[in-house]
């Protein structure tokens, strides 16, 4: 039902790989890094390249205060995902 796929660590080598690798097969993602700039210019790269929507925002996921700032962008654009790759 749920073809978006969550992905954190999204700019660096696995979590780049795993972006590609999904978005290659057509599921939307929801990416994630402490790197914005990075960050953005990935997302953009790959919803042009694979013809995907995806969803990004910029987290440093040890802080507590940006965790809760991200649950709440996931909770009011109501994401649902169907896995979690982290």
């Amino acid at each position: 039902m749920y073809e978006t796929i969550f992905i954190s660590g999204a700019t660096g080598g696995l979590g780049k790989a795993f972006a590609v690798d999904c978005a290659s097969r057509g599921w939307n993602l929801f990416l994630t890094d402490m790197h914005p700039t990075q960050l953005d210019t990935l997302a953009r790269a790959i919803a042009s390249t694979y013809g995907v929507h995806v969803t990004h925002y910029a987290c440093d996921l040890t802080q507590a205060n940006e965790r809760e700032a991200l649950y709440a962008f996931i909770d009011d654009a109501d994401l649902r995902f169907r896995t979690v790759i982290n």
